[in-house]
């Protein structure tokens, strides 16, 4: 509680009125504290593990394919670090806007757009974080959250959580419109199959539906209490959202957006994953400390595994057959079985691990570690499955 009431006194100094700092800190919960609050001084990972250092308070990052590099979003520190894949250094710091919360990467173009919730702008990285730009989103107080890209079109779509609005971004790098949305918008994905956009309202417990082309508000639809996470079935043709206020994940057809089940899963579920192909969802459940294994055709939970605690995030490795989960209260990864869900290994990471991402060719995990500015490399391939990888890389600022 000292936590929350310092972070709304921070948002108020920062022209957020009281009452919407108390939002904000309420649906952003967990996401935000770690980055303003209980980030401190640097170290180097756990005990016995050497990592990546990056910026102040990395709390999420994306691996870009082509360029096989990761980006990593330094909340505090303003700032994205490039990581070269390969040699796992990092090759550049790039500034951004003020407390930069989300990155999206155009896979098309390489071109990247980060969400810098503290200065009301959204930061354009041209591919490999070689240069950037900024550009204002929303009215007045803003505070964009997320930003999702539809790779078809290449609009760039973005969530301003304080003004309760999608900027969206259009092809020539122009604002065309700011579309009104529900209270608390941060998650958002595309579905590109049929040109429409989720956004999850966190404080309105809805979910918003735009046209991917015109940036209209096709449908608002009711779901469970603060829907934390989104993932679209494509193969189903199907709409997964969490909600952490409820314990539940909601289910809709698309393009329809009608709700046509609701599963029950554990305590404060927030993070997805899906393997379409293997009719597999996964479920970080916060508070549960669990994972549920849901099975994407029949809609029942098959499977359900004791992790860690406070599970952050997930990324799934289906040509291994693994899902590594980032447990953010005890310093750790699990890795499970994708099929058994079964718990294979628990690995030693840096402080606060919050967002991980699997470079697919080696099977390396970045974790980002939000409170030790640092990035670990876990479970390479050349490595055992069971024991992290050390390997120390000096920044090149």
């Amino acid at each position: 509680m000292r936590e929350e009431a310092a972070e709304v006194r921070r948002f108020a100094r920062e022209g957020v009125n009281v009452r919407q700092a108390r939002r904000r800190v309420h649906g952003l919960g967990a996401m935000l504290l770690t980055a303003a609050v209980l980030v401190g001084a640097a170290e180097t990972g756990a005990a016995g593990q050497e990592s990546i250092p990056v910026g102040d308070a990395p709390t999420f990052l994306v691996f870009d394919q082509r360029a096989r590099l990761v980006l990593v979003v330094n909340v505090r520190g303003n700032s994205i670090s490039v990581i070269d894949a390969a040699s796992r250094m990092v090759v550049r710091t790039v500034p951004v806007g003020a407390l930069p919360h989300h990155l999206a990467l155009n896979s098309r173009t390489g071109r990247s757009y980060v969400a810098d919730w503290g200065s009301d702008t959204v930061s354009i990285l041209e591919p490999g974080g070689v240069s950037v730009r900024s550009i204002h989103v929303g009215e007045a107080r803003s505070g964009p959250l997320t930003v999702a890209v539809s790779r078809a079109t290449g609009r760039v779509f973005v969530a301003n959580a304080l003004e309760n609005s999608v900027s969206i971004l259009g092809v020539g790098n122009a604002w065309s419109r700011a579309v009104p949305v529900g209270t608390d918008p941060h998650p958002m994905v595309v579905d590109e199959q049929y040109g429409l956009v989720y956004v999850g309202n966190a404080l309105s417990d809805d979910l918003t539906v735009l046209d991917v082309d015109t940036g209209a508000v096709i449908k608002t639809v009711r779901v469970g209490e603060k829907p934390m996470g989104i993932v679209v079935d494509r193969y189903r043709s199907r709409v997964f959202v969490s909600n952490s206020g409820t314990d539940t994940v909601s289910v809709l057809t698309s393009p329809g957006a009608d709700v046509i089940a609701t599963i029950t899963v554990g305590l404060l579920p927030r993070a997805l994953a899906l393997d379409a192909r293997a009719a597999r969802l996964y479920v970080a459940n916060y508070g549960g400390s669990s994972v549920s294994l849901v099975n994407a055709e029949s809609l029942r939970i098959s499977a359900t595994a004791s992790i860690g605690r406070n599970p952050l995030a997930l990324a799934l490795d289906r040509r291994r057959g693994r899902l590594y989960v980032a447990n953010g209260g005890d310093d750790t990864v699990s890795v499970l079985d994708a099929a058994s869900l079964e718990v294979l290994a628990t690995m030693p990471v840096g402080r606060l691990p919050h967002a991980l991402v699997i470079e697919p060719r080696s099977g390396c995990v970045f974790v980002a570690n939000a409170a030790s500015n640092s990035v670990s490399v876990i479970a390479c391939e050349a490595a055992s499955q069971s024991a992290a990888i050390t390997r120390f890389a000096s920044a090149r600022r």
